[in-house]
């Protein structure tokens, strides 16, 4: 796995700078996406409390422009990253295609044509998806749940202690996913292959089907293809229905811990309504992290399986071509 990870990242050296500027966005990004909570604790805290009424129309103007500073370097991310994935897709395709064109006539007739064209397009496009929204994703999730768990423990420890504990559990249930899925997604992939490969067959032999009157026998055996790659991806539903839903209960338990030991610091003296107020702006920029790194993890399993199988063909010994003559 880490090999093909960095396999990956190889291939997309020639897209670093849109890269690394996409990222640099997402970094400046962040923090702007934080800052709407604090102000909602100044304003409880120092303008209801205290109040100060013409502090209001001032701290409104500073999240306006923060937010709206946040969203244009959020559009230059999504900009940049999106150019590079595009040409990512284009030059892995043609890489792909130029691999297969060098192939002798025997490497063609060894594999099912609709299985590679199964890798040239869908697992191509399985890939763009990780690996230039996933990392995006990953990355921007990542450090939103850095910066949020610092300002929760910042405004108060106990309570932010107290609130990212469930966390804990989520990477145990990571865990045991990648454990579940690890060969289901590679399975489903090659049975997704195996049914490109028959619809292909039929398609482009379907005069030679209707002369021999052969469409029962065709269609039983599209059926039988079909039953086993639908049956292979029921198990990945059975898998995922029980782990996101697991994801979000746990996510609610730090909601409920946030909220319960809130109020009972407000209670006691040792935090502020405006700070609970902060929290319950936080709570979902905690949550929503954890529930896309979550699909992210399981975006990247798919990833994996796919990856597997464009190396395959890019690795593929190429023999003796067949002397244009022959």
């Amino acid at each position: 796995m880490t090999d093909m990870f960095w396999r990956l990242l190889g291939l997309m050296r020639p897209y670093t700078l849109p890269i690394v500027l996409g990222f640099i966005c997402l970094m400046l990004a962040t923090p702007a996406q934080m800052f709407p909570p604090l102000v909602w604790k100044y304003v409880v805290d120092e303008v209801i409390m205290n109040r100060k009424v013409e502090h209001l129309l001032p701290a409104m103007l500073v999240m306006l422009a923060v937010h709206l500073a946040g969203m244009g370097l959020s559009a230059a991310r999504t900009y940049l990253l999106g150019v590079a994935g595009q040409r990512f897709v284009a030059d892995l395709r043609n890489r792909l295609h130029e691999k297969l064109m060098r192939q002798s006539v025997r490497y063609h007739h060894d594999r099912k044509t609709g299985d590679q064209m199964s890798r040239v397009m869908g697992d191509v496009d399985t890939l763009q998806e990780v690996v230039i929204n996933g990392v995006d994703n990953i990355l921007g999730n990542a450090l939103s749940l850095i910066w949020v768990a610092g300002i929760i423990v910042w405004l108060n420890w106990k309570v932010g202690t107290l609130t990212l504990l469930p966390l804990a559990v989520v990477a145990v249930m990571v865990w045991f996913f990648n454990l579940k899925v690890k060969g289901l997604y590679r399975a489903i992939r090659d049975r997704l292959g195996d049914l490109s490969a028959k619809l292909q067959e039929n398609l482009l032999g379907v005069l030679v089907v209707k002369a021999f009157a052969r469409e029962a026998y065709e269609q039983e055996r599209f059926q039988q293809v079909n039953a086993e790659y639908t049956a292979i991806s029921l198990k990945g539903v059975k898998v995922r229905s029980v782990y996101f839903p697991g994801v979000m209960t746990v996510g609610f338990l730090s909601n409920i811990a946030m909220i319960g030991a809130g109020a009972y610091f407000v209670l006691k003296g040792e935090f502020t309504i405006g700070g609970l107020v902060a929290y319950r702006g936080y709570w979902w920029q905690l949550f929503a992290p954890v529930f896309s790194l979550a699909q992210i993890n399981e975006m990247v399993q798919r990833a994996i399986a796919a990856a597997s199988r464009v190396f395959e063909v890019l690795d593929a010994p190429e023999e003796v071509t067949d002397a244009p003559d022959a």
